[in-house]
């Protein structure tokens, strides 16, 4: 159950890791639930995506759609937001919840924990970017030309993303 929570859903389980900041993703779910202004500052600057735990991409779209509504996260929301989801048990239950509230202790590195996710992030597109373009070139079915032009094209969107 443990690594279903740890890798992201269709993750490979052989292989290296990739990158990741579990920690990182930890402080910022607990500072989303310190602070109400936190919710906005970390919604500006990632996304579910972002994040490598899938159940901490599931919290942090629970802790959205909490903010949307206006209302606060807090243990108690979070986990009843979770359950009217029908994601509570995916997430690791109410006992994951209270774990990721271990982290919180302060929101003043919430930009920073949100950059080292976001570059983990990035990381882990070039590394699925380059396999899929790796897939591409094995064959060589198609012109040298378009193959690299799909290359850069894979590379640019990751940039602008």
């Amino acid at each position: 159950m443990t690594d279903m929570l740890s890798r992201p859903l269709g993750a490979a389980t052989e292989g290296p890791t990739p990158p990741q900041a579990l920690e990182a993703e930890r402080s910022v779910l607990a500072a989303m639930l310190l602070d109400h202004e936190s919710v906005a500052r970390a919604i500006e600057m990632m996304e579910a995506g972002d994040f490598y735990r899938t159940a901490h991409g599931k919290i942090f779209e629970a802790i959205l759609g909490l903010y949307d509504r206006n209302e606060k996260a807090d243990l108690i929301t979070l986990v009843e937001e979770l359950r009217k989801r029908g994601e509570l048990e995916a997430v690791g239950g109410p006992g994951a919840i209270s774990q990721i509230l271990e982290y919180a202790t302060t929101t003043a590195n919430l930009e920073q924990h949100v950059g080292i996710i976001r570059s983990k992030s990035v990381l882990r597109q070039l590394i699925r970017a380059s396999s899929e373009i790796q897939q591409e070139c094995f064959p060589a079915g198609d012109e040298t030309g378009a193959i690299l032009d799909r290359a850069a094209q894979r590379v640019v969107e990751i940039t602008d993303a």
